[in-house]
């Protein structure tokens, strides 16, 4: 089995958090997945569509007990179940529903603070997270009080600005920083505090859990997209990828396929220097649109990279209307809108109609499954896992 991607995945600039659906409206308890939102979110594919609800919750189980133990082995505890969405509050304050999260942002979860004193701790010069302007957004999202913001040094940053969260990750594998932080939080009489991420795959659990111990204090990081957590999670699926036997090969582009018939043999690969050419037996596309370069868009119709696949440009979420603004230009509704076109069993369906029986299609490679479209990805490990199971039940 081989992995062919390029560019930053959309798993890279996500929160590190997964999400099936956000229900509309701030939810401060928790709230049970809603089985029909989640069919019209991976419509048309009606291998999923129509079944009934304790089916879907199987095979969301199923995917649970794949991953989650695989991600703890290689040091990303997560918690949290597919079928169960909560709250957690953002780098910016407002909040955000998911439903699996790394274990140290289960502590900020909203429905388990409540008449709890909470502290946001900001780190001068780090980017990305400012502790007054979130505790004031929070204050008005959600209406509650006792909630503080402060701010605090540490070596790693000390007379630097706007150092990223991965910088600080990477100097503070090899120091006592969780030390610095200890002794700020100490003086800090709320129950529970917020800090910015600032820990690496390899030092995560290690040194948060080490704070906690430390300080005696309930200890989160805030949920923060396009940083230190997506790498994080996207770091871990590629070791736990790479541990059950798949090969990654990164930094290719698929450019062409070899077909006899209905049945593809091979693929053509682009790196910057050279190509070359990889036979299979079963091949799953599951990197699209413009994080990924799997999909390109030439403004007026959006185009595969691999021509004889058939675009699917019909496919809104049910979060968005065709008429939606909150993307931008018609250009870029059309490229986070469009992708391979496929049947009810995921297999692509090609530009003149016919039907490839071992080339599936699944994830961001699906039409309306591209952030910000708002599927999240747990829809894409849903699709992926559903798609894997059709590849191998067909032999």
């Amino acid at each position: 089995m081989a992995v062919i991607g390029r560019a930053t995945t959309a798993t890279a600039l996500s929160t590190g958090c997964v999400t099936l659906y956000r229900p509309p409206g701030i939810v401060l308890s928790p709230l049970r997945t809603d089985f029909e939102m989640l069919n019209r979110l991976v419509s048309p594919f009606n291998s999923i569509v129509g079944q009934e609800p304790e089916s879907i919750a199987g095979a969301l189980n199923e995917l649970r007990g794949f991953l989650m133990p695989r991600l703890e082995e290689q040091g990303l505890p997560m918690s949290g179940d597919f079928n169960q969405s909560h709250c957690l509050i953002s780098n910016i304050g407002s909040p955000y529903s998911c439903s699996i999260n790394p274990r140290y942002s289960e502590n900020g979860r909203l429905d388990l603070s409540e008449r709890k004193t909470i502290a946001l701790l900001g780190f001068l010069g780090l980017r990305g997270f400012d502790p007054d302007l979130a505790a004031s957004i929070f204050k008005s999202a959600v209406g509650r009080r006792g909630i503080r913001a402060y701010w605090t040094q540490i070596p790693e940053i000390r007379e630097r600005y706007d150092v990223s969260p991965s910088e600080v990750a990477a100097r503070s594998d090899h120091s006592p920083v969780e030390e610095h932080i200890g002794r700020s939080i100490k003086e800090l009489d709320e129950e529970i505090i917020g800090i910015p991420p600032i820990f690496g795959l390899s030092q995560y659990q290690k040194k948060m859990g080490h704070l906690e111990r430390d300080t005696g204090k309930r200890i989160f990081e805030v949920v923060t997209p396009l940083s230190l957590p997506g790498h994080r999670l996207q770091t871990a699926l590629e070791r736990v990828a790479a541990r059950e036997g798949c090969r990654l090969l990164k930094g290719l582009t698929a450019i062409d396929m070899e077909f006899s018939g209905n049945h593809a043999s091979s693929v053509t690969v682009r790196s910057r220097s050279r190509e070359q050419r990889i036979t299979f037996s079963k091949m799953i596309l599951a990197s699209g649109n413009l994080v990924s370069g799997g999909l390109v868009t030439n403004v007026d119709e959006p185009d595969q990279i691999v021509p004889p696949l058939q675009a699917d440009t019909g496919r809104m979420p049910s979060t968005l209307s065709v008429s939606d603004t909150s993307l931008g230009s018609q250009a870029l509704r059309s490229a986070m809108t469009t992708g391979i076109r496929t049947d009810a069993d995921f297999h692509v369906v090609c530009k003149k109609g016919e039907v490839l029986d071992n080339v599936f299609v699944a994830g961001s490679a699906l039409s309306g499954f591209s952030l910000p479209t708002g599927v999240g990805l747990g829809g894409v490990m849903f699709t992926s896992w559903i798609a894997a199971e059709n590849a191998m039940e067909e032999g």
